[in-house]
């Protein structure tokens, strides 16, 4: 697996999202109590950008509809932990989680591995 650097982690301010692009691929980076999480940059829910999600509790919070998913596993929160038990299966069937990329910081340094490409994505 090929890591490519993506950003500087001083290109994020605390408790943030930001989407970059690196081997013409975007990804979305997080910063969350130290430590930097990469995800797809696109929400499962209805396909918008997640460039610029809110990040607090762990979770990310989509700037859209307000889905949820959490930080370090990419596994969607909301609405389940809005809303009580019952009330769920009635508002929508459960959303994807985000797609996680392996990330390495070296020094300042972000580094991601993308998976291959399938022809889908081309």
């Amino acid at each position: 697996m090929q890591f490519v650097r993506v950003c500087a982690a001083s290109d994020l301010e605390p408790s943030a999202c930001r989407e970059f692009r690196a081997a013409n691929r975007r990804v979305l980076i997080c910063e969350y109590r130290g430590s930097y999480y990469a995800h797809s940059t696109i929400c499962p829910h209805q396909g918008n950008s997640l460039d610029g999600a809110r990040l607090y509790d762990g979770a990310i919070e989509c700037p859209w509809h307000h889905y949820e998913f959490d930080v370090v596993t990419g596994e969607n929160r909301y609405p389940s932990r809005s809303y009580p038990p019952g009330v769920l299966e009635a508002l929508a069937a459960p959303v994807p989680p985000l797609h996680t990329y392996p990330l390495q910081r070296r020094g300042d340094d972000i580094y991601v591995a993308f998976p291959e490409r399938t022809a889908v994505e081309e």
